[in-house]
């Protein structure tokens, strides 16, 4: 099975600690949704484009060949408000977690989330903590 990650599962050592083994993804980008900080916390949710922003979109990488074990241990790390879904990126099938639209306002702050902000301000304490769990 095919992912799309796009926010603390970029990092190989968060990778490696959850999927329980090193897996490198490919470069791709998904369209049509938006990136946030999840209010209160230091990862990040995506929702569907609203209507204006359907070009917005969101870097990544696919990591291709889970096996259902691996996407288990991949649901079990992802919060309870996240929906697993599929989409097509860059003509290849891929399974996504996104926000359903309705929780946007009561989970996502206003804040953007990038890889760098989360690098510099939080990985090392995130991944000490995340660690503990696996």
């Amino acid at each position: 099975m095919n992912l799309f990650v796009y926010g603390t599962l970029l990092f190989p050592s968060i990778r490696r600690l959850v999927i329980g083994r090193d897996i490198k993804g490919i470069s791709a980008t998904l369209t049509g949704y938006q990136i946030y900080r999840v209010k209160d916390a230091t990862f990040p949710a995506i929702v569907q484009a609203t209507a204006g922003e359907e070009t917005a979109s969101i870097p990544g990488e696919i990591i291709t060949g889970l096996s259902e074990v691996e996407m288990d241990r991949l649901d079990q790390y992802e919060d309870t408000f996240y929906q697993r879904i599929e989409v097509s990126i860059d003509e290849q099938i891929a399974q996504v977690y996104i926000l359903p639209a309705e929780l946007a306002a009561e989970v996502l702050s206003e804040d953007n989330w990038t890889r760098e902000w989360f690098a510099t301000h939080h990985y090392a304490a995130f991944l000490e903590r995340i660690s503990r769990y696996y």
